[in-house]
């Protein structure tokens, strides 16, 4: 019956809420991310076949001491160490969009789904704002993190970033701009962040190390999904 119950979450996609560690938040950028998980490379070979049949469970996690909240389930894919989920008819809903912070973790646990056991665990990677900062005020482009197993590197786990942008520094107040600052370093008179660069669909860029700019005609306008409203009132709550 566990297994039946095991096999029944790995099903499961969306989100789940839960409860965060309370705490002092600690000093340092946040920025508003969209990044979806893509790929991954040379993952451990599980199976008697020198094979895995990788999925993989991405979950948000604020605080040190915080509950990780399901983001999504992504399909399982054969008889690879190399699976591309990039290609999947799913692909637009392995995706996070949000604010990572000093104190927030983007975890992934990647398995290798067993009809007849309990899936094996072929390693975790973690994304934190220390990965982003690079990318900064960039938009398309691909980024790498370890997959450790038993503290060992194997593999590689592959993210299409859309967009990084910085938004406030923790410790003050979420959205509080940055002084004659909106987004990307563009003067803002109202005070608050102007929309990221126009963005195609999902899928649009060429898939590979390098993504291409998004087609033209396909800009949505409006403020994207999480982005805070400075002129709102300061605070820091959770998205």
């Amino acid at each position: 019956h566990g297994h039946d119950k095991h096999k029944q979450q790995h099903q499961q996609h969306g989100a789940k809420g839960g409860k965060h560690g309370a705490g002092n938040v600690p000093s340092g950028p946040v920025y508003d991310v969209k990044l979806f998980m893509t790929r991954a490379s040379r993952l451990h070979a599980a199976d008697l076949n020198g094979k895995s049949d990788p999925y993989c469970r991405a979950y948000l996690r604020e605080g040190a001491k915080g509950r990780d909240s399901l983001l999504f389930t992504s399909e399982t894919i054969k008889k690879t160490l190399n699976p591309d989920w990039s290609k999947s008819a799913k692909a637009s809903n392995y995706v996070y969009q949000g604010k990572v912070g000093p104190s927030t973790t983007l975890l992934f646990k990647l398995f290798d789904y067993d009809k007849h056991n309990s899936d094996d665990s072929l390693g975790a990677a973690k994304i934190t704002s220390l990965e982003l900062q690079r990318l900064v005020n960039t938009s398309h482009k691909e980024l790498e993190v370890q997959v450790l197993r038993k503290k060992k590197a194997k593999g590689s786990l592959f993210f299409m970033v859309e967009y990084v942008k910085q938004i406030a520094v923790a410790g003050g107040a979420y959205g509080a701009p940055h002084p004659a600052q909106g987004a990307y370093g563009a003067p803002n008179p109202q005070g608050g962040y102007a929309p990221p660069p126009a963005q195609g669909a999902y899928g649009a860029a060429p898939m590979g190390a390098q993504y291409g700019a998004p087609p033209h005609g396909q800009h949505q306008p409006g403020v994207p999904h999480g982005q805070h409203q400075p002129h709102g009132g300061a605070h820091a709550a959770h998205q």
